[in-house]
C-alpha cells in the first residue's frame, strides 16, 4: 500500500528512553531518511577483476526542511541543539506513532547543521542535517497492536 508523505509523522522524545513521551514536530515540512552503510574492501586476486566489499556500519542521517518559527516548541529545540550541541530522540515515522502498524526510525540524534534561508520574497526557512549518536541504539521500529 502506498502512503503518502503528508500522513507520515516525525516526534521527540520528551519523556525517557525507556518511556517515552512523544512529541509530534509539525513544523517540518520535507523529511528525508538516509540510510547507508559503510564498506571496507576485501578485493582478491581471484576476484577476477572485480572490486569486493564488505558491509561494516550502517550509517543513518535525517535531512529537514523546517518553517522558521521561533514561538514553535519543536523548531526551537532544534535550534538549540544545534547550538547546544545536545541529543533528540526521535522517531520518523509512516503513519501515527499510536498507530498500530505504523513504522519508522527510532534514534538519538544531534544537529549537524542548521542553515537558514531569508528569501526576499518568501518566508524564512530552516533545515537541518540530523546524524545519528551515541544513546538509544537506532532501529526500525514497528507499532504493535
Amino acid at each position: 500500500m502506498e502512503i503518502r508523505g503528508l500522513d507520515c509523522k516525525a516526534y521527540r522524545n520528551t519523556g525517557t528512553s525507556e518511556t517515552p513521551t512523544w512529541d509530534l514536530i509539525e513544523c517540518i515540512e520535507d523529511l528525508s531518511i538516509g540510510l547507508d552503510h559503510s564498506s571496507e574492501d576485501v578485493s582478491t586476486r581471484g576476484g577476477g577483476g572485480w572490486k569486493q566489499e564488505r558491509l561494516t556500519l550502517k550509517e543513518g542521517s535525517v535531512d529537514v526542511g523546517l518553517l522558521y518559527d521561533t514561538e514553535d516548541d519543536d523548531f526551537q529545540e532544534l535550534l538549540d541543539a544545534y547550538f547546544d550541541e545536545s541529543k533528540i530522540e526521535v522517531a520518523l515515522m509512516d503513519g501515527p506513532i499510536a498507530t498500530a502498524g505504523s513504522q519508522g526510525l527510532r534514534a538519538t540524534v544531534q544537529v549537524k547543521s542548521m542553515p537558514l534561508e531569508q528569501p526576499l520574497a518568501g518566508v524564512v526557512k530552516a533545515s537541518a542535517t540530523l546524524i545519528i549518536t551515541r544513546g538509544t541504539t537506532p532501529s526500525w521500529m514497528t507499532v504493535a497492536s
